[in-house]
């Protein structure tokens, strides 16, 4: 990861798509006009059902500092 001239090495896990749906729910209510469009006219205020009907076409990762070990049980 790069923030102007400092660099931090960083790991990331890729998400398992049950525990996507309050993930895409936030970034839907943040970024909703710019990445609406991307997600099958599912919103922040869709139904559980419809956020994770779609969760397997959208990756999500977690970002850890490499000194972080993977946790499977968030």
């Amino acid at each position: 990861m790069r923030l102007g001239r400092h660099r931090e090495p960083i790991g990331v896990e890729d998400l398992p798509d049950d525990l996507k749906p309050p993930i895409l729910r936030e970034y839907l209510r943040r970024w909703k006009m710019e990445t609406g469009k991307f997600f099958e006219g599912v919103t922040a205020e869709s139904p559980e059902a419809e956020l994770r009907r779609i969760a397997p076409h959208h990756p999500v990762f977690r970002i850890m500092g490499l000194w972080t070990r993977p946790n499977r049980e968030l």
